[in-house]
């Protein structure tokens, strides 16, 4: 326990300059989480390994999405495809996010962007409070691949596309 108040009260000289400088070099992928309504805001998404089923996003504990997930059990991860930066820009916005997009319903009856590189339906499985945000545990429904034009990420303030360096020998 002594070491963890060390590492809490180092951090707290951490200024949130310095913490907003750092944390906007974290690359991520874009993702437009939905829901019943239908819902939806810009997030991100991820997961680990195909033997534990489960997508994890932090949602803004004050947004109407977020709410709706926790009521309903159910949201869908769309993970953008690189030519989709529109798409997360409206919904990074206010305002009828869903008027003129393409979407269709997936088996959980969740909208699915058309066109994302994958959209993966979730059962809510837990959901855990960090500071504004929770983080929402989903269990895997249902994964719908999408064109495999990249995934759009999210880096220094802007978009962009992953490009690998090497491919991992098959």
């Amino acid at each position: 326990m002594e070491a963890r108040n060390e590492l809490a009260s180092e951090a707290m000289t951490i200024s949130e300059a310095e913490l907003s400088d750092a944390f906007r070099l974290i690359a991520s992928n874009v993702a437009v989480i939905t829901t019943s309504g239908p819902h939806g805001c810009t997030g991100t998404a991820w997961a680990e390994d195909p033997r534990s089923p489960f997508v994890v996003t932090p949602l803004n504990r004050s947004g109407t999405t977020r709410q709706i997930v926790v009521d309903t059990g159910r949201f869908a991860a769309n993970l953008l495809a690189a030519n989709q930066a529109d798409v997360a820009r409206r919904f990074a916005k206010r305002g009828d996010r869903f008027d003129a997009l393409a979407y269709s319903l997936g088996s959980l009856d969740l909208p699915l962007v058309d066109g994302a590189a994958v959209a993966i339906e979730c059962e809510l499985e837990s959901s855990m409070e960090f500071g504004t945000y929770d983080l929402l545990v989903g269990r895997v429904h249902s994964v719908k691949r999408g064109p495999s034009v990249g995934v759009l990420t999210w880096c220094d303030h802007s978009f962009g596309t992953h490009a690998p360096m090497e491919r991992r020998r098959a």
